[in-house]
């Protein structure tokens, strides 16, 4: 090797050497370095605003972020639904609104204002539907328990007037103004929450109808008007009053049935055809059918006075009769007949019954003789129909209903939910016979022939017996017959109700 080569080769393992320290030390200074913070929302689990600074052994500072547990998690509540419930509560639009919330509850954990703590609080799911027996609809929100009660949570309204599907990136310490969650209460007793057909949270009252509506702009619940109803002006109400036939009412003080005074109603007209009536207390006394505004004094119009309702069952009862005069097709004279609930242990005697009847009511009801009052001894027997229908305990019956369980029972195409009770109405009709209107069971029990017809042997019920025999069965039909009117002896029966006989 000549010298020259020799210094050039030393020169280079000279410089390589240098490199080498350059690179180590660049690399050294690189891992010291603290990366940038990164705008925009944190991973899940990270509160910004509460890192800390802790000095090492060097006396350098270096964040630490605490890390909370994790993020909002929603169980599902364990609540019994019905198939038709079910399918919604599986269907795009739910898990839709379950994937906005959760957004919206991994934005809200960030903050120091957070709306739940997350060591006592407990998130469920909470399905609201349109209608509980048929719903088409389906609005789910959380059910926050903990932190000094229960309450009802959906994400907040955005500027459009619809739910904001994403919250914004996480700024400050506190939500923003308009990002906090909707709230959505202000119920009163005997009311709930739904939706309407366009997804808009709204209350019901106990006989369904819309009471109040979500302000998609306000966020606030306002006082709903449904354009089917009409609510009648003074001169209006004070003909309809001029015209209508004397309506009747079970005085229970008196045990007696007694006028109503009809100064004191008041009206609603619900499309067009229907006239409701209401006492000064705003309590719904009855109703007409076939109402014609143009035609006050029309005969078609049938006039129902609530003549009597339970007051201490789990299964509200409630008693029609149809007041005014009666148009027998066959010209023979009809008089009224009024019912109530008996309190003291009604009975009928004189009635011819047959070995099997008899026999029946011992097999099934001979325990119910003994039932004095009225409303025990008609719900006792829907308890025990519903209990045999479905084929399990009479104490399973009574518990789903008093936990809200919905008790279902089908007639055809048609569910009548037990828990929302039956009407029994008594009028012009040439036949018994059955209705079920929003889940509810409506009893036509009326008699317009007068080889049928006796006030006394007119029980209530009788459209439900006969509802019975067309889905369930002869048999099932004499087990209840024996529920509803339990035999005391070959020519006596224990009976619900009494009755008042009027003439045309």
């Amino acid at each position: 090797m000549t010298k020259s080569k020799r210094k050039l080769t030393h020169f280079l393992k000279k410089w390589s050497l240098v490199a080498l320290a350059v690179v180590g030390i660049t690399t050294g200074i690189a891992a010291c370095t603290i990366s940038p913070v990164e705008t925009g929302p944190l991973p899940t689990g990270v509160l910004p605003n509460e890192a800390t600074i802790n000095p090492n052994l060097t006396g350098t500072a270096e964040v630490t972020p605490q890390v909370i547990p994790m993020a909002y998690q929603v169980q599902e509540s364990g609540d019994s639904y019905t198939s038709d419930q079910e399918t919604l509560n599986n269907s795009e639009s739910a898990l839709f609104q379950k994937t906005v919330i959760e957004r919206w509850l991994e934005y809200w954990v960030y903050f120091e204002n957070r709306p739940f703590d997350l060591q006592t609080i407990q998130l469920t799911w909470k399905y609201i539907y349109d209608d509980p027996e048929a719903p088409t609809r389906v609005l789910v929100v959380i059910e926050a328990n903990g932190d000094g009660g229960s309450r009802l949570i959906s994400v907040p309204i955005g500027t459009d007037g619809t739910f904001s599907e994403f919250p914004p990136e996480v700024s400050g310490t506190n939500i923003q103004e308009g990002f906090e969650p909707l709230e959505l209460t202000g119920w009163a007793e005997g009311q709930w929450l739904s939706v309407d057909k366009d997804g808009i949270p709204v209350i019901c009252d106990g006989s369904g109808m819309i009471v109040k509506k979500l302000d998609m702009d306000a966020g606030q619940w306002v006082d709903f008007v449904d354009p089917r109803w009409e609510t009648p002006d003074e001169n209006l109400a004070e003909q309809i009053k001029s015209v209508m036939p004397v309506m009747w009412v079970y005085d229970r003080e008196a045990k007696s049935f007694v006028e109503r005074p009809a100064i004191d109603f008041s009206f609603s007209i619900f499309e067009r055809t229907t006239l409701y009536i209401y006492d000064k207390d705003g309590n719904e006394i009855g109703f007409a059918r076939y109402f014609t505004r143009s035609t006050l004094d029309n005969e078609n119009t049938e006039y129902y006075s609530l003549v009597d309702q339970s007051v201490h069952t789990i299964i509200p009862l409630r008693l029609y009769a149809q007041m005014g005069e009666f148009v027998p097709s066959d010209g023979a004279v009809t008089p009224q007949c009024i019912f109530a609930f008996s309190e003291d242990g009604a009975t009928i005697t004189g009635v011819p019954l047959d070995q099997t009847q008899f026999d029946y009511s011992q097999k099934f009801a001979s325990d119910m003789v003994g039932i004095a009052d009225g409303e025990e001894l008609m719900q006792t027997a829907l308890i025990r129909a519903a209990a045999m229908i479905k084929g399990v305990s009479e104490d399973e019956i009574i518990s789903d209903i008093k936990n809200n369980v919905p008790v279902l029972i089908s007639f055809g195409d048609k569910k009548w939910d037990v828990d929302k009770g039956i009407d029994f109405f008594w009028g012009n009709y040439s036949y018994t016979g059955f209705d079920v209107i929003d889940g509810k069971f409506i009893s036509y029990d009326g008699a317009q022939s007068p080889r049928h017809f006796s006030c006394s042997l007119s029980v209530p019920g009788v459209g439900l017996l006969r509802a019975i025999g067309e889905a369930y069965g002869r048999e099932m039909a004499y087990a209840f017959r024996a529920y509803l009117i339990p035999v005391v002896s070959m020519s006596e029966i224990r009976t619900p109700t009494i009755t008042m006989e009027r003439d045309r």
